[in-house]
């Protein structure tokens, strides 16, 4: 049994939302830890909720809604996902979520999805070192320390 929650980030005027399987005080302290540590990664936006420059204090968070799940799986990862989307909408004219609308089923990846998962696995290759890699990756593995040693010891 596990707990979906989505969560509300909020200081005055802004609000960030979230979804966690974990407690929402949990996640709320990972964000707080992020961000005075300058780890948020992908979700910059929620930066501006801690913001000293901006708020004397650090932002509250509340739980929006719960939902209980026989297992963790894409299921139930995909119904909070929705809900967490509705609520995004909902609180759209403050909220700082960089992604506000629901992915269009109907874009070209999920229309081709199949056709691009095979072209990738079609565009790999066995580098000189051993490495299995894909044609778009190259560059970036050229220069690793794994290819690099590779090629001084076998000079």
């Amino acid at each position: 049994m596990t707990n979906g929650i989505i969560y509300r980030i909020y200081q005055h005027d802004r609000c960030y939302i979230g979804l966690t399987f974990r407690t929402a005080r949990t996640r709320f302290q990972e964000h707080l830890s992020w961000s005075k540590y300058g780890k948020h990664n992908r979700s910059k936006c929620i930066d501006v909720l801690f913001d000293k420059n901006v708020y004397e204090k650090n932002p509250n968070y509340e739980e929006l809604h719960s939902i209980k799940f026989d297992e963790y799986n894409q299921e139930a990862i995909n119904t909070m996902k929705d809900l967490e989307y509705k609520f995004i909408d909902e609180y759209k004219d403050n909220c700082v979520n960089i992604i506000t609308l629901k992915p269009d089923p109907s874009s070209y990846f999920q229309k081709n999805k199949d056709k691009i998962r095979i072209k990738n696995k079609l565009n790999r290759f066995v580098c000189e070192c051993g490495s299995n890699i894909n044609f778009v990756s190259k560059s970036r593995h050229l220069n690793s320390l794994k290819h690099k040693n590779f090629v001084n010891q076998n000079k």
